[in-house]
């Protein structure tokens, strides 16, 4: 059930997954039967000893003691194009009588989930367990870089971000973005390291592929370059071939490259008229020295942004070139 209105409305973010206590079920009085994920050590073993043993329970714990106030809850909407953000304000608590419970269960039966709550559902259960937070601010999801966008999309419902492959801090960049005052627009630009910039702020790296492949068709137009695979399975990223068909390079990207032979493998490396190309965001590492592998490392990959922007529709997404 999709729960943003009481989401949005109470100010809170909820983890749901309760623990039954094994009481009997009041959703005017939770704590009464609901075990507490923040309780002590020795109440949680006695309690968890007796449920279910769920791993839930004990994710939901463990991400509690992550959580505290100051930390930033985040709730993707894709489908509006917004990202909802809030500070948290102070410790976890469970609700023991949620004002919002009659909305949520109208919420459930607009959607199709009408069931009558009760000992066998433990619907309160699930918007009683969470944080408050100071308020939900409404930002664009474009300005939300690429590097946290992706955990949003997990099959996880909930999670806490770390730090990227560049050591970048989550919660400092969300809190550059929370500051910034209005909506912030984004200006054209020319500069090569603006654009090395956003590249590593806007793409993920699936988009980091496509914008590659994408170069590549550009450069060599008579060739044909299609995308292949798919991100962090490790294998070739890209293929190039004539017209008629005939193998003529192979491509491999790197959101971060740590070393390794990439193409060593891979017995099509063999011909010596194959080209090997391996594209990378970031590296600090030596590159492999097969005999036919050309490196595109970001400032040359934001040099082809610039040659091709008025061809590239990632180009126009970044604001990388001039407004027409």
């Amino acid at each position: 059930v999709d729960a943003i209105e009481v989401v949005l409305k109470s100010t809170r973010i909820f983890i749901g997954y309760p623990m039954h206590s094994g009481t009997e079920y009041n959703p005017r009085g939770l704590r009464s039967c609901i075990v507490d994920p923040s309780c002590s050590d020795d109440d949680w073993l006695v309690a968890h000893a007796s449920s279910s043993k769920r791993s839930q329970f004990n994710q939901n714990r463990n991400l509690i003691r992550k959580v505290t106030p100051g930390s930033i809850a985040v709730v993707p909407r894709p489908s509006s194009g917004l990202v909802y953000c809030g500070l948290v304000k102070g410790p976890f608590e469970i609700v023991d009588s949620p004002l919002w419970y009659e909305s949520y269960l109208e919420i459930r039966a607009k959607q199709g989930r009408a069931e009558v709550d009760g000992d066998s559902w433990w619907h309160a259960g699930d918007i009683s367990q969470g944080w408050e937070v100071d308020e939900w601010r409404e930002i664009p999801y474009s300005k939300i870089p690429a590097w946290i966008r992706r955990s949003f999309f997990g099959r996880s419902t909930y999670g806490v971000v770390g730090k990227n492959e560049l050591g970048q801090d989550p919660h400092e960049a969300m809190l550059r973005i929370l500051h910034q005052a209005g909506r912030a627009v984004r200006s054209w630009s020319l500069s090569p390291d603006i654009a090395e910039e956003r590249m590593l702020e806007d793409l993920s790296p699936t988009s980091f592929e496509h914008l590659v492949v994408s170069l590549l068709q550009l450069e060599y137009p008579a060739e044909v370059w299609s995308h292949v695979g798919g991100s962090g399975d490790g294998g070739v990223d890209g293929i190039g071939s004539t017209d008629q068909g005939d193998l003529i390079g192979l491509l491999q990207c790197k959101w971060h490259y740590h070393g390794g032979d990439c193409f060593a493998d891979d017995v099509r490396v063999r011909h010596d008229d194959l080209r090997l190309y391996l594209a990378t965001l970031q590296t600090n590492t030596r590159i492999g020295t097969l005999r036919n592998l050309v490196h595109w490392d970001r400032s040359r990959i934001a040099k082809l942004v610039l040659k091709h922007h008025d061809r590239l529709p990632q180009a126009m997404s970044m604001r990388i070139g001039t407004a027409s």
